[in-house]
């Protein structure tokens, strides 16, 4: 029998060694970000504004009182004023442009407007010149010197107090591993106010003495974003740049030197640690990449990093199909059938031919800039589309179905190492036949507020989902029990911390008789608001910036996607997928003004009547015609069939019709139409939503992306025949739409 064949990557061992090997030596590290900083202030010798010389000498002061830096004072005199300087650049270099090593230059004078001419009067960029006069006068051309400090091994602090400032920050494309920041008075084409109380360089001395104050450091993004703050009093905005705009570095953090020596804490007095788990793609490759990410810039009080284990994803999925220690006779591989071997087989040898293109390249995410991004998306593609091929192919096995055998396979190390403990857990949930158990089970009397945002006890920001039910038919023929171990078994689903399947995690689970009602309790992660709006709510109201880009949009489609797929994975149907139940939260941020919604993670909602695939749904007539239109023809009005994947697929596609087209289902039609006695009839509402994403689709998104849409809203995936678990419906859904929404990740 053929076997899955591994790509020849480094074992998990060499990668472990060579992360220590790259570590070594590197821990613990010096109190200060440099091992010396260099600061060069310039000025005019004779200037129309003897304030220039006054605010110079003032930053001389503060660099060398403040902050205990090596500074030079240089007057610029009015004769070979550009070679002057120059030359000063040049033995600033000389003597200490070293990796270890911060540069300094500031500059207080004047700038000139450069008309942006060329000899021939044909218009170029504007470029960066200083003057010694408002009018007339010698000039320096800065944008011929500043190059030198952009190419240096150091990082470089460029400081300008002179109008059109920020002209210098033009035309910068290198991409250097060390930092090289501009922080300029004002922006290009605009004066700055001459030396005084509103002066740039007023403001930054005084901004930069209040940090010191607070937190024994100057951060030059910080400084950036409090001189934009109305108390600064700088009468223009000042410009921050990265001049070498790919550093991954943070900005440029300025530190006080303290003379005196500090002894080092003995390592056996070093109890405090951290235990993190780092998770990346192409981990054998990229490990020198993680290991330069672990050493530059780290937090001053760590000695040391250990590395105790290395894991690629894959590789356990791969060894996890050939451990002979889970329950049967031979490795689970060998008791596939011939199909599910093929789909295991094809995923993987699409990852060994991944591999194989990018063979020469030093590691994955370090091809190029933009071809490492695309190629670090792909390799995530390919991870979950291997993934999704073990999911369906233990479906496909009895012990599926066995309670007792799935708490085997959730206890085996290949599992967890694998990543695949999280399903199997909701699969374990699903299958046990259990009475209802109160451990989730809690009182709704803490929630006062009775809106879908509240609080525990304990302060926890929580989110609440409300279930109204028909009193009458909850008691009629003793379903009390029933609706009670249905509640209880969707809580204690999604009470597994999950992150595939895109669900917020509930914590409790409680009822309001009076009102006919369950509420089920989520936690919002610590790390979001605890605001939260729908997809709906985006689609209506969110207007410019604050929308969705394209990218973002397939990453949205994408997820979700992927998320319906673990559920059906697990053999669970939603039954209630809309737009109104997809939630976005909004991250935390230290700039109170950030109001952006997390897009690349949205989380399902709304479980409605989720239910076991194996279960008969309950028929209920629905009229509403905003529930309708995302519900299959068969399960509109009193439901003619059970509820099946293909279902869910249905009202799927009528949300990425939605996101595709940025406009909701419900107004696509004629409210004259909905209103009406008759209404819509089931088939035509399926057809009108054909129509619409087949004429209107491949402007918005693409015709890829409208025949994904296309095939979910009719069904028709290409399987004639199939299993009890669906596997080839799945496997079809995946390749036809999965992978095509993947296509679209890559744009922004």
């Amino acid at each position: 029998m053929d076997t899955i064949q591994q790509p020849a990557r480094p074992a998990d061992l060499d990668v472990k060694a060579g992360l220590t090997q790259q570590l070594e030596g590197r821990f613990p590290v010096s109190r200060y970000d440099y091992d010396g900083v260099f600061v060069l202030v310039i000025y005019w010798e004779e200037s129309d504004h003897v304030g220039f010389e006054t605010e110079a000498r003032q930053v001389h002061d503060l660099f060398v009182n403040d902050f205990r830096y090596h500074v030079q004072l240089l007057a610029i005199p009015a004769v070979k004023s550009h070679s002057y300087v120059e030359l000063q650049i040049i033995d600033l270099l000389h003597k200490n442009d070293h990796s270890s090593h911060l540069l300094i230059v500031y500059y207080g004078g004047h700038g000139d407007r450069d008309d942006g001419r060329n000899q021939k009067n044909q218009l170029r960029e504007k470029r960066s010149v200083w003057a010694g006069c408002q009018r007339g006068g010698t000039t320096v051309n800065w944008y011929e010197i500043q190059p030198r400090l952009e190419k240096a091994e150091a990082d470089v602090l460029i400081l300008l107090d002179c109008c059109y400032a920020a002209q210098a920050g033009r035309g910068r494309e290198q991409k250097e591993p060390n930092r090289c920041e501009l922080l300029a008075a004002c922006a290009m084409g605009v004066p700055t106010p001459a030396p005084g109380p509103r002066s740039f360089t007023t403001a930054v001395i005084r901004e930069m003495k209040i940090m010191l104050s607070n937190s024994d450091e100057v951060v030059i993004t910080e400084l950036n974003r409090r001189l934009h703050k109305q108390e600064s009093k700088v009468a223009q905005s000042p410009v921050h740049i990265d001049l070498r705009g790919a550093s991954r570095r943070r900005s440029i953090r300025l530190q006080p030197r303290i003379e005196t020596a500090i002894e080092p804490i003995p390592q056996q007095h070093q109890q405090d640690y951290v235990k993190m788990k780092v998770s990346a793609y192409g981990l054998a490759d990229t490990y020198p990449e993680l290991a330069k990410w672990l050493k530059t810039d780290p937090p001053r009080n760590i000695s040391a990093i250990e590395i105790e284990e290395a894991v690629w994803a894959p590789k356990r999925m791969h060894d996890f199909m050939y451990d002979k220690s889970l329950p049967g006779e031979e490795p689970i591989y060998n008791r596939l059938a011939e199909v599910e071997r093929d789909d295991v087989d094809r995923s993987w040898r699409s990852m060994e031919n991944f591999f194989s293109t990018i063979s020469g390249a030093k590691n994955v995410i370090g091809v190029a800039l933009g071809q490492g991004e695309t190629a670090f998306r792909h390799l995530q593609v390919l991870t979950s589309t291997f993934r999704g091929a073990i999911l369906r192919s233990l479906s496909s096995l009895p012990e599926f179905d066995e309670a007792e055998q799935i708490e085997k396979l959730v206890h085996n190390e290949q599992v967890q190492a694998a990543g695949l403990s999280e399903p199997l857990q909701i699969r374990k949930i699903i299958v046990t036949s259990s009475p209802p158990s109160d451990d989730l089970k809690i009182d709704c009397a803490p929630f006062k507020s009775q809106s879908s945002n509240d609080v525990l006890p304990d302060g926890t920001p929580v989110f609440i989902e409300y279930k109204d039910y028909i009193k009458e038919d909850r008691f009629r023929h003793g379903q009390d029990l029933a609706y009670v171990a249905r509640i209880e078994k969707l809580a204690r689903l999604l009470n597994i911390p999950t992150t595939k399947f895109h669900t917020l995690k509930c914590m409790h689970w409680f009822e309001e008789r009076e009102k006919s009602r369950f509420g089920l309790v989520f936690e919002i992660p610590h790390v979001y608001e605890s605001k939260l709006k729908s997809l709906k709510d985006v689609i209506q109201n969110e207007k410019g910036a604050l929308r969705p880009s394209l990218g973002e949009r397939f990453r949205i489609a994408y997820e979700l996607g992927l998320a319906l797929e673990e559920w059906h994975s697990v053999n669970w149907v939603h039954q209630s997928i809309c737009s109104p139940k997809v939630l976005f939260l909004q991250p935390k941020s230290p700039n109170l003004d950030t109001t952006n919604w997390d897009y690349s993670s949205p989380f399902l909602g709304g479980f409605e009547y989720a239910r076991p695939n194996t279960e008969p749904s309950t028929p209920r007539r629905v009229e509403d015609f905003e529930v309708n239109v995302y519900r299959h023809p068969s399960r509109q009005g009193i439901p003619t069939e059970q509820f099946h994947k293909e279902h869910d697929l249905y009202s799927y596609g009528v949300l990425l019709l939605e996101i595709g087209l940025w406009q909701l289902a419900t107004d696509l039609f004629k409210q004259r139409e909905v209103r009406s006695e008759v209404g819509i009839k089931p088939k035509k509402l399926r057809e009108d939503l054909l129509r619409n994403a087949k004429t209107r689709l491949p402007l918005y998104m693409g015709k890829d992306y409208m025949e994904a849409v296309c095939m979910c809203l009719s069904g028709d995936f290409g399987v004639e025949v199939d299993d009890k678990a669906q596997t080839h419906l799945r496997k079809a859904f995946h390749e036809k739409v999965i992978d095509v929404l993947a296509g679209g990740l890559s744009l922004r």
